[in-house]
């Protein structure tokens, strides 16, 4: 699923790979190994290829102009579109941030220009283009209230966007009696926004249901322990029954189903007792 996620290949591509390459010449580092001391796996570099921001070269290496380092985590974005057109448009900007030329990464549209393009990307409900502009004007500086307020919108939107999907598995798997891994998928959506009120509300409906189930089991367990006249065991299954709903009236039911029977058989015990004592009586006699 992970790979399919990824887009078609196309020049954009190979300016990618070559930013990769020059990335790893400057550093000694591969931007996207994670796992220091052992080998990642092709899925490790791929989640990080789709999720991980790795440091600009110059943090890994002073010797680096930033404008360099930029050209190059320019040819590394996620999305296509805001990589070069071209390899000979990376590669100018390679030369010129070498020639330390004004008119460097950083200043070919404009902050105003790219921060419109973003605002726009953010309208159209495109947040991963969105993102990548804003993250990129970051990583250049800039800042002021409309970028934070621009950023500030993406996360929120984003965050609603992985809520809602993880909410509508979690309602498959409830729907499907998967519980437990709906459960799982409730859990993931607290972890992002605490006080979701649609995923407390199926916590709550999951547990329902799991209580239930916990419940029948158990009455169902205490009526064949009744059969055996395991009147203990019978009774304990109820009683642990009451803990997980003490107003359960089942239970209760069941309960006093066995105090009555164990009564019963008690008396009906009592009573042979009573004639056969009476019979040996009348015998010595």
């Amino acid at each position: 699923m992970l790979f399919r996620s990824f887009k078609p290949l196309s020049n954009r591509s190979d300016i990618f790979s070559l930013a990769v390459v020059a990335y790893e010449i400057l550093t000694a580092t591969h931007p996207f190994l994670r796992a220091p001391g052992r080998q990642d796996s092709d899925v490790d570099i791929a989640t990080a290829i789709a999720s991980y921001n790795p440091p600009l070269v110059v943090d890994l290496n002073p010797g680096v102009s930033r404008a360099l380092s930029l050209a190059i985590a320019k040819g590394m974005m996620k999305d296509p579109r805001a990589r070069f057109d071209s390899a000979a448009a990376f590669a100018d900007a390679l030369q010129r941030a070498l020639r330390n030329e004004a008119d460097t990464v950083q200043n070919v549209d404009g902050v105003r220009t790219r921060l419109e393009r973003a605002r726009q990307s953010f309208e159209k409900s495109d947040l991963q283009f969105a993102s990548e502009i804003v993250n990129q004007l970051e990583s250049e500086g800039h800042s002021d209230a409309e970028i934070a307020t621009l950023r500030r919108n993406i996360d929120e939107a984003i965050q609603k966007d992985r809520t809602e999907r993880l909410l509508k598995t979690a309602l498959q798997y409830f729907e499907s009696e998967e519980y437990t891994l709906a459960l799982k998928k409730v859990h993931e959506v607290l972890e992002i926004a605490p006080k979701h009120a649609d995923a407390l509300a199926l916590i709550a409906r999951v547990e329902t249901v799991l209580t239930e189930q916990k419940i029948s089991e158990l009455l169902a367990a205490a009526k064949e322990h009744l059969e055996r006249l395991a009147f203990t065991n019978a009774r304990q299954a109820a009683q642990d029954a009451l803990k997980l709903r003490p107003n359960d009236t089942r239970a209760r039911q069941v309960l006093s189903l066995v105090d009555g029977k164990q009564k019963e058989l008690l008396r009906q015990r009592q009573e042979q007792e009573r004639l056969f004592q009476s019979a040996q009586a009348a015998w010595l006699d």
